[in-house]
This record gives C-alpha cells, structure tokens and sequence, in this order.
C-alpha cells in the first residue's frame, strides 16, 4: 500500500529519528512493509535503500537515497518529478507510474537483499497538478535540515538537537 502526492511549497519531511530534509518538487511516496526494514537492516549491519525509476521507459529518478522511518514498518521515499540536471525525464508531460526496489545490504554481500519491483500508479489529479506545478515554474529543490547537514541525514544517525 502506497500513497504519492507533490511537494508544491517547500515542506518539511522528517523521520522517526528526529532527522529533516526541506523539499519542494519532489513526489512524497509513502510506502509500507510488511516487515520491520530498518530493524532488519540493522540486523545484518546493512542500510536501508531504495531505487526509483518510471516503469515503461526505466529512466532511473532522481531521489534521496534513504527511506525515512515513519511509524511502524511505515517509509516516505522523496523522488524529484523532474530531472533538472540533464533532463532525463519529466512526468508532468510525460506521465509513467513509478517502480520501487527496497532493499538492505552492506559489506557483507550474504546479507544483501532486495524487494520484488513495487509500481505505484500516480493518483487521479496528481497528473494534472504535474502540469500546472510544471507551468507556473516547477522548481525542484531538496536540503538538509541543520540537524542533519553533518552527516547528510544518514537514517542509521538519531539526529541532534540543535538550538
């Protein structure tokens, strides 16, 4: 079970951990697991991670790298609807569902694991709101929080309490 919507102002996503990142142009994906992933994770001394990329032309999404932990076995996943580097894709005029593999690993390569492809379908209106988002600018930006500028927001970290 998943839920997609667009970050259109700049919107603070945080995690259980107390860690932030500040986003705006980014497609908000809640997703939900069956099982503990960061615990299992941690298990196996791996990280947690993930890859998203549009499921008919497979053009991989720019995103950040972490899942944030939100509540039991609950994750948001932050995928940018656009790449403003080198322009690779654009959803809002070229709409694809996006496919998502979860997984752990590390050093230890037996402790590597990963999902089966999960699609997320973009909800009814999230097109149009693509379009008009994309018209009036569509600007895209992602930073860390000053809790987290020290260590890029690495969800294995608990976040410090800044003044």
């Amino acid at each position: 079970m998943s839920t997609v919507s667009l970050l259109t102002a700049k919107t603070e996503v945080a995690d259980d951990a107390g860690n932030a990142i500040y986003a705006v142009g980014y497609l908000k994906t809640i997703l939900t697991a069956d099982v503990d992933l960061e615990g299992l994770a941690a298990e196996h001394g791996a990280e947690l991670w993930y890859v998203a990329e549009t499921c008919e032309t497979h053009v991989k999404l720019s995103a950040w790298p972490y899942l944030l932990a939100n509540g039991k076995n609950a994750y948001t996943a932050l995928v940018a609807y656009k790449d403003v580097k080198n322009g690779s894709y654009n959803l809002a005029s070229r709409p694809e569902d996006i496919c998502m593999t979860v997984g752990i690993g590390g050093m230890n390569p037996l402790a590597n694991a990963r999902s089966n492809v999960m699609r997320y379908a973009l909800p009814n209106g999230l097109t149009d709101l693509l379009h008009s988002y994309e018209s009036d600018g569509g600007r895209v930006d992602l930073r860390l929080s000053p809790s987290c500028q020290a260590r890029m927001c690495r969800p294995t970290v608990k976040a410090k309490k800044t003044k």
